[in-house]
């Protein structure tokens, strides 16, 4: 089989099996086919066949990264929810949660992981932009987007109905938040959330930021791959230094702005909001630049980075059991925090250009692996493709199933059996979230898909007929 990667060269492999390939040169770069299937009921909506063994491993290793990040986002999530500064923000009107001691090690986890999974996620979203044609980008964009859409509008609509609910039941609930939990389900934009005290403005399913934030950032992925092929074609020798300074100065000020305004919400507005993500998720499509344009330096960095892995991961993860048992305290004042509701975060100014470190270790560790090692890891976890899908239901879907087995519980057994255990319902509720996540992924949300297509396509007729 022949594909042409982004290089114009003709890559000859012979297939292995129906979806691998072995090829003589591994230097030869990345090529790839993107197999945009029909639409069918029982048919997943993407494929993707690599030219290289290596490349389909290495893809399938970011696959499982990307679920380990889920799951450890869902149990933050859940964490948050069952503690005791939800739904009021004051420790004083509900009695301490069980969970309260895991609070700061979650959302410190989550302002890691997260930054860390937007450069991996950047960079892997170069490589697909890279080595596909325009017109499957188009497709590949139109499906994604849908694909998200789909799960945004549905995991608005369950917020909203028993997030209403819930809160009703609590005497918290406010008009504007359903208002704002409406607008963003429309823009896929989160606003309005400047404010941490429980009468600001606040959503009613407050951790679906990632998604927001990553659609646009996969939507403008072209764009900045442009850029910085313009750029390199400006300045040959010193185009890949300027990106890497365009992407990286604004995260290191932001973080600086932190560090001496530590009174402020710098942190708080930036830590989901779609600027800082897309500098993160710039950052990503950079390390893919200076790989093409400085492969030589590039490939010596990952090595150097790789090397020192081991106490990367280890450092991180004293950190964050380092958090547990950090007392909580509730503060309706300003207060540096990562959600609604949130505890203060002292010591914030560093978290913001932690994660991305930790992304750059992940990426350059998963480039350098040997293909015997990714082999046995991928035989250990079997992964497709279209988990990724699955993966974005997650993470929409984890905050409503928390308002509805709350409900469900409190409806049956009373509130003081959900508060008594609380620490069993924080690792319930996330696997309780993959399992319908997945039926809903290959099942109705492929008819779903289908009649949302269909009227796009027909909508986009009807457009182009009217402006001619």
């Amino acid at each position: 089989m022949e594909t042409r990667n982004n290089h114009d060269q003709i890559v000859d492999c012979v297939p292995d099996t129906e979806t691998k390939y072995h090829c003589d040169s591994f230097e030869q770069t990345e090529a790839l086919v993107v197999e945009i299937s029909q639409n069918t009921d029982t048919a997943p909506w993407l494929e993707l066949r690599f030219q290289l063994l290596k490349d389909a491993l290495r893809f399938k290793i970011f696959i499982f990264w990307t679920w380990a990040v889920v799951y450890a986002y869902t149990i933050a999530s859940s964490t948050m929810f069952f503690s005791s500064l939800y739904p009021t923000g004051n420790s004083t009107n509900l009695p301490p949660s069980p969970v309260d001691a895991f609070v700061m090690t979650s959302h410190i986890l989550v302002i890691d992981v997260s930054s860390a999974f937007f450069v991996l996620a950047g960079f892997f979203s170069a490589y697909l932009f890279c080595n596909i044609s325009v017109s499957d980008r188009i497709e590949l964009c139109k499906a994604v987007v849908i694909y998200t859409l789909v799960d945004v509008w549905l995991a608005a609509l369950l917020s909203i109905t028993f997030g209403v609910l819930y809160h009703l039941t609590q005497h918290t609930f406010k008009p504007k938040d359903l208002a704002l939990t409406v607008i963003e389900a429309v823009t896929c934009v989160r606003a309005m959330e400047f404010r941490q005290d429980p009468q600001g403005w606040h959503s009613l399913n407050p951790t679906s930021w990632p998604i927001l934030c990553l659609l646009y950032c996969f939507v403008l992925t072209p764009y900045t791959i442009a850029n910085n092929e313009r750029l390199h074609k400006c300045h040959p020798y010193g185009g890949v230094c300027i990106s890497w300074l365009n992407c990286s100065m604004p995260i290191v000020i932001i973080s600086l702005f932190a560090l001496v305004h530590e009174d402020n919400n710098i942190f708080f507005m930036n830590s989901s909001s779609i600027g800082y993500r897309m500098m993160e998720y710039n950052l990503g499509l950079c390390f893919y630049n200076a790989m093409h344009n400085s492969s030589t330096k590039f490939w010596k960095f990952a090595l150097a980075v790789k090397s020192t892995s081991f106490y990367v991961f280890a450092g991180f993860v004293c950190i964050w059991w380092a958090q547990l048992g950090v007392p909580v305290i509730a503060a309706n004042t300003t207060c540096i925090r990562m959600y609604n509701f949130s505890p203060c975060i002292h010591m914030h100014h560093g978290f913001l250009m932690r994660g991305c470190f930790l992304g750059i270790t992940v990426m350059c560790t998963i480039l350098t692996h040997s293909e015997d090692f990714m082999t046995r890891i991928v035989e250990l976890v079997p992964m497709h493709t279209y988990g990724l899908s699955a993966c974005i239901s997650v993470v929409l879907f984890s905050w409503p199933m928390c308002y509805i087995v709350s409900l469900l519980l409190e409806a049956n057994f009373g509130p003081q059996l959900v508060l008594d255990n609380t620490a069993i319902l924080v690792l319930v509720v996330p696997h309780l979230t993959f399992v319908v996540s997945l039926l809903w992924d290959v099942s109705w949300k492929l008819q779903t898909f289908n009649m949302v297509e269909r009227w796009f396509d027909s909508s986009l007729r009807f457009v182009k007929q009217f402006c001619t």
